[in-house]
C-alpha cells in the first residue's frame, strides 16, 4: 500500500530528464564521438580524464556524463577535429545544461537521503514537498493511506478525515489517558523536556508508532545483494537454515561483537555436558 519512495522518485526524475532529452542527446553525441579511437587518443594526450557515456537504465549516468562533459569542455577545441567542432553546444544549450546540472545536484542529494534506513514516511513527505512532488501525485500508490500514516507519525491524527481514518483503521490502538503518563518536568533540562513532550504526544495518540512502515525497499534490496554475493560456488551445499543464520548475524552485526562471540563459545561446552 505504501510503495517504494525511491522507485517513485526515480520515476519523477525520469519525467524531469524527459524535458531535457534533446540536450542530453546532444551531449551524448559528443561523448560518444570522443570515445572513438582517434579522438580518445588525442584527448588522452591532454588529460587523463575519459568520456563517460549515458546509460538508459540509471539516471545517475546522465549526471556523470554532464559532469564529465564540463571537465572535458576546455580540451575539445584543442583536438582540432571537425566532427567534434560541429557537435559542440551553442550558448543556449550551455545555459540549459548549467540549469540541469544544478537541478540534478539537488535531486542527487534527495536520492542519497532516501537511502537512510531510519527514514520514515513523514521524512519522505518533507523531501518530496521540497522537490514539488505532492502527496496526491500519480506515482503515489495509495495517497489516502500514506497521508493518514504521515499524520499519525506527526501526532496530528485529530485532523484526519473519515477516509483517512478508515484507511489506517488497522493501525489504531487505545490511547493512554491524560493522567497515565506523569513526569517531573521541573527538574528536566530543556532537551529532556522537548523529548518528554514527544513521548506525551505518542502516548496520547490513537495509533501505533508507524515508524515500522518502511517508505523504501532499499533495505530488502541490500539484503538480496548480500545474499547474491554470499551464495558462491563454495557455499552451494550450505543448509538454508545456516545461510539464514549467517545473513541474520551479518545484518545485525551492530548488536554483537567479538566479546559476545567468545562468551557464546564459553557457554556452549557447559550446555553440552
Amino acid at each position: 500500500m505504501v510503495g517504494c519512495a525511491s522507485h517513485r522518485f526515480n520515476l519523477f526524475v525520469g519525467d524531469v530528464l524527459a524535458d531535457y532529452e534533446d540536450l542530453l542527446c546532444a551531449v551524448h553525441a559528443i561523448i560518444k564521438k570522443l570515445s572513438n579511437i582517434i579522438p580518445a587518443a588525442k584527448l588522452h594526450r591532454l588529460t587523463p580524464l575519459y568520456p563517460k557515456q549515458r546509460k538508459k537504465t540509471r539516471w545517475s549516468s546522465s549526471v556523470a556524463m554532464l559532469a564529465r562533459y564540463v571537465e572535458l569542455k576546455p580540451f575539445l577545441p584543442q583536438l582540432g577535429l571537425d566532427d567534434i567542432d560541429m557537435l559542440l553546444l551553442n550558448s543556449r544549450q550551455e545555459r540549459d545544461m548549467e540549469l540541469l546540472i544544478a537541478q540534478l545536484t539537488d535531486l542527487t542529494s534527495v536520492t542519497l537521503a532516501l537511502q537512510d534506513e531510519s527514514l520514515t514516511l513523514a521524512d519522505v513527505r518533507l523531501l518530496f514537498v521540497e522537490v514539488c512532488l505532492g502527496p496526491d501525485a500519480s506515482v503515489v500508490e495509495d495517497p489516502t493511506f500514506e497521508s493518514g500514516v504521515v499524520k499519525a507519525l506527526q501526532y496530528i491524527d485529530a485532523s484526519l478525515n473519515e477516509d483517512k481514518r478508515m484507511a489506517i483503521a488497522l493501525l489504531s490502538m487505545p490511547s493512554m489517558p491524560d493522567g497515565g503518563y506523569v513526569s517531573d518536568t521541573d527538574s528536566m533540562s530543556m532537551a529532556a523536556r522537548a523529548l518528554n513532550r514527544r513521548k506525551l504526544l505518542q502516548a496520547r495518540s490513537n495509533y501505533l508508532d508507524c515508524r515500522f512502515l518502511r517508505p523504501t525497499s532499499n533495505m530488502c534490496e541490500r539484503l538480496f545483494s548480500v545474499t547474491k554475493w554470499a551464495m558462491t560456488d563454495r557455499r552451494r551445499s550450505v543448509l538454508p537454515s545456516n545461510l539464514e543464520e549467517q545473513l541474520f548475524l551479518h545484518c545485525n552485526s551492530f548488536f554483537w561483537g567479538s566479546e559476545d562471540s567468545r562468551a557464546s563459545w564459553r557457554v556452549k561446552p557447559m550446555s553440552m555436558v
